[in-house]
């Protein structure tokens, strides 16, 4: 399921992305959850990654299309934005918060549609360079270049990256299947390592960063093997 933000000061136009919404669902099988916003303040206030497309109108009052657009893309470079405008001379400065493209009002279905097919294509082709999870502060999308290592605790895990950790319920085998094709392996049954930072071995310590993480003797030679075909197809960076 796609998650979706229409952001417009107008109602009527709310309404009528929503139907369209609606209608690209049946006529494509797709799968929407939708947020609608009457204001750029109301969405930046509370954002924190949830929203995978963005319908942004560009003239709104208190915070317009634009200036919202700004703010998020301080915190999430990946959102897809759309700008909804009545003028092209508003939305040419989408190029500066790298805006997917605009729809001119009054909106048609065709244009509508077209663009969100854009959008959807785009989204799944950068899926596979993310990971996308629901954590203790809503959901989040995380670049896997970002990710050092993985812990599990518990019942939850824990996505360790360069600027802070995020706490998600789940469990380890779950993340472990969809990443080992990604560069990730465990060196034990608490880690699953992202080997682009792996600096060195000494011993049952493994550097990944700025962390020292023990390797178990039963996932040594597992992680070792799977260290050098990492390496050896050129993965690392």
């Amino acid at each position: 399921m796609i998650s979706i933000a229409i952001v417009d000061d107008d109602e009527k136009s709310r309404i009528l992305l929503n139907e369209y919404l609606h209608k690209y669902e049946t006529e494509h099988g797709s799968q929407f959850e939708v947020t609608a916003f009457n204001d750029g303040e109301c969405v930046v206030r509370n954002y924190h990654g949830q929203f995978q497309i963005l319908f942004l109108d560009i003239q709104m009052g208190n915070m317009n299309g634009m200036e919202a657009a700004k703010k998020i893309r301080e915190h999430d470079k990946n959102v897809v934005i759309v700008f909804i405008t009545t003028t092209v001379a508003y939305a040419v400065a989408g190029y500066t918060v790298d805006a997917l493209g605009y729809i001119l009002k009054p909106v048609s279905y065709i244009a509508f549609s077209q663009i969100l097919t854009k959008a959807q294509n785009s989204i799944r082709k950068n899926d596979k360079l993310f990971l996308t999870f629901t954590g203790e502060q809503g959901m989040f999308k995380i670049n896997l270049d970002s990710i050092y290592y993985i812990e599990s605790l518990r019942h939850k895990v824990i996505v360790h990256t360069g600027e802070k950790d995020y706490i998600t319920p789940g469990t380890m085998k779950a993340l472990e299947e969809e990443l080992s094709d990604k560069g990730f392996a465990r060196c034990n049954n608490a880690y699953l390592v992202n080997m682009r930072y792996v600096d060195g071995i000494q011993q049952n310590n493994l550097q990944v960063g700025k962390w020292m993480l023990s390797v178990s003797r039963t996932k040594k030679k597992e992680f070792m093997n799977a260290l050098t075909d990492f390496i050896g197809g050129g993965m690392k960076q």
